[in-house]
């Protein structure tokens, strides 16, 4: 169960991260 919770977190703060990236190029 950490380990998915850890893998979700990863990928929200991927989904930020990449999101950002896109306003910063908008």
């Amino acid at each position: 169960e950490k380990l998915k919770g850890n893998v979700l977190i990863i990928k929200y703060a991927f989904a930020l991260t990449y999101h950002n990236d896109i306003l910063l190029i908008i």
